[in-house]
C-alpha cells in the first residue's frame, strides 16, 4: 500500500493572527533560531516552520539532523521549504513502531505571475535542453528537481542541472536510485513532493488559517 504524505500550508499573516497561540508550542531553540534573522518575514516564517513540526510532533519532541542538516523525528518523516510569504510541511507518519520511514523532500516556489523569459538568465544553469524543451513552466521543472534533492539529503550541492526533472510525476532515477515525485500545485504556489525508494498518495492538503 502506498504511503501517504500530508501537506500543510501557512502564510506570514496567519502567522501573525496566531502568534500568542504558537509561541508557547516552540522550544527555546526554536526561537532562537528565528530571532537570528533581521527581516521580519524571515523570522515569521522560521516561527510557522517551527510551529507546523511542533503541532504535529509536540514541543519536546527530538529532532535530529543529518550530516546535511535534514531533520526528522523519531515517530515522522518530513520535510519544510517556503517561498514568498508562505512555508510549508510534507510529511509521513508511523502507522507501526517498528517502521523506517523513507526520507521525503517538498519544495515550494511562489510564482508571483512571473513571465517565463523572466527566467531566462538562468535557464541554462538549472535545465537540460530536453527540460527546455519540455514546455513545462520554470518553476515545476525547479520545484520537481529541489525536492529530489531534499529526499535525497544533499540538496542540489552536485548542480541543480543535474538532477532530473522529468518526468514530473511518477518515478525517476537519479544516481542509481528511484525516486517518486508528485505534484500539488496551489493557486500560485509550484509545489512538488518527492519520496525516496517509496511510492505515496497526497493524503491532504490544509492551508492553516
Amino acid at each position: 500500500m502506498p504511503y501517504e504524505v500530508s501537506i500543510e500550508l501557512l502564510d506570514t499573516a496567519g502567522i501573525k493572527n496566531k502568534i500568542q497561540s504558537i509561541l508557547p508550542l516552540l522550544c527555546e531553540e526554536d526561537i532562537r533560531r528565528a530571532e537570528r534573522y533581521v527581516k521580519e518575514n524571515d523570522r515569521l516564517l522560521s516561527l510557522g516552520g517551527a510551529y507546523l513540526v511542533r503541532r504535529l510532533t509536540g514541543r519536546n519532541a527530538m529532532i535530529k539532523r543529518d550530516r546535511f542538516g535534514k531533520p526528522r523525528t523519531e515517530n515522522m518523516s518530513y520535510s519544510l521549504s517556503h517561498s514568498g510569504d508562505t512555508v510549508g510541511i510534507a510529511y509521513i507518519t508511523k502507522t507501526d513502531p517498528r517502521e523506517k520511514l523513507p526520507e521525503i523532500g517538498l519544495d515550494i516556489e511562489k510564482s508571483n505571475g512571473n513571465a517565463e523569459n523572466d527566467f531566462e538568465d538562468i535557464r541554462d544553469v538549472c535545465l537540460t535542453q530536453e527540460e527546455k524543451a519540455s514546455g513545462e513552466e520554470f518553476f515545476t521543472l525547479y520545484t520537481a528537481k529541489e525536492s529530489l534533492g531534499k529526499a535525497r539529503g544533499d540538496g542540489i550541492r552536485d548542480g541543480v542541472i543535474q538532477i532530473p526533472a522529468l518526468p514530473g510525476d511518477g518515478p525517476v532515477t537519479y544516481k542509481g536510485e528511484t525516486y517518486y515525485r508528485v505534484r500539488a500545485d496551489s493557486g500560485e504556489l509550484k509545489i512538488c513532493v518527492c519520496v525516496k525508494g517509496e511510492e505515496f498518495t497526497i493524503l491532504k492538503r490544509t492551508e492553516i488559517k
